[in-house]
């Protein structure tokens, strides 16, 4: 479909109203070929289950992975900063993209021996220059695609002093 043939979502997810809901049917810019025709044909609900529920894309699997798991890997560097970890070579793991920040910390806490309560996570993107800022990954129960962690970035442990 076009960028811009389903009409906005209402706000807050709601599913709308019967009347709303025949009005966002009409807005729908769909294109006028007999692959579309057919498509209603067989499944006359498909607009409007389209307003109500959105387009839903599939990524596609690339490379030799077979697996839906396989396709959601990305490729991070992960080293520390901490005092006790800096003789300790940057790692690089094939992690889920879904993976919660507390799993990431937990892990960094076996491989570096740096506390998890005392971590403080940074995500540096892989086109970042020497002197970008990185990321905080501030919330433990959040996910690494929640902040836009993509494959080829570094994650870096530090360690929070007491003050």
């Amino acid at each position: 479909l076009p960028a811009d043939a389903v009409p906005e979502t209402p706000p807050g997810g709601v599913t709308p109203e019967a009347d709303a809901l025949a009005a966002l049917v009409v807005q729908l810019r769909i294109p006028d070929a007999p692959e579309w025709r057919a498509i209603e044909a067989e499944h006359p609900r498909w607009r409007a289950l389209l307003c109500v529920h959105g387009e839903q894309r599939k990524t596609a699997v690339t490379g030799s992975s077979t697996g839906v798991i396989s396709a959601e890997l990305i490729e991070l560097t992960i080293r520390s900063t901490a005092a006790d970890a800096g003789h300790l070579p940057p790692i690089t793991r094939r992690l889920p993209n879904g993976l919660l920040v507390k799993s990431i910390k937990a892990m960094a806490g076996a491989l570096f021996r740096v506390e998890p309560t005392k971590q403080i996570l940074l995500y540096s993107r892989p086109e970042a220059h020497k002197n970008d800022i990185p990321e905080v990954l501030d919330d433990d129960l959040k996910r690494l695609c929640d902040f836009g962690v993509v494959s080829g970035g570094t994650i870096i442990v530090e360690e929070a002093t007491d003050e």
